[in-house]
């Protein structure tokens, strides 16, 4: 037997290694982009109490991150809004850029059933129906 460190093995570790990297580089960049918050396992400190009063939890979560803070579990995010202020400022004034459905060139260009409700676009007339 030659050697415990081979070619093959050190090729493989060096492209595990490389991988791990660019993940965990990639993972901590697309994270910044986050309000600030909870993530990872502390997110679990803000799971609703047993008594049911989930909004007095937020409230403190609130005033601990500021009126739009997040949380990141197992790569699920939420986002909380602790203003009415905030809330009507993303969710009406600036709802064109989160309120949309992906493009549906088959079912709704193509076939012309384009105004249907459930195939239209985010748009005025689909706020007015």
């Amino acid at each position: 037997m030659d050697s415990a460190l081979t070619p093959l093995y050190l090729i493989t570790a060096g492209s595990a290694a490389l991988v791990f990297c660019i993940w965990f580089y990639t993972r901590r960049l697309w994270r910044l982009n986050l309000p600030p918050g909870v993530h990872g396992l502390r997110c679990l400190s803000i799971i609703p109490p047993a008594d049911g009063k989930v909004w007095l939890e937020m409230l403190e979560f609130n005033r601990q991150y500021g009126d739009l803070a997040s949380a990141s579990l197992f790569g699920d995010h939420i986002i909380v809004t602790g203003s009415a202020k905030v809330a009507e400022d993303l969710l009406e004034k600036r709802s064109d850029n989160y309120s949309d459905r992906p493009r549906s060139i088959m079912c709704g260009e193509l076939s012309g059933w384009g105004k249907i409700m459930l195939l239209s676009n985010y748009n005025d007339w689909f706020r007015a129906h």
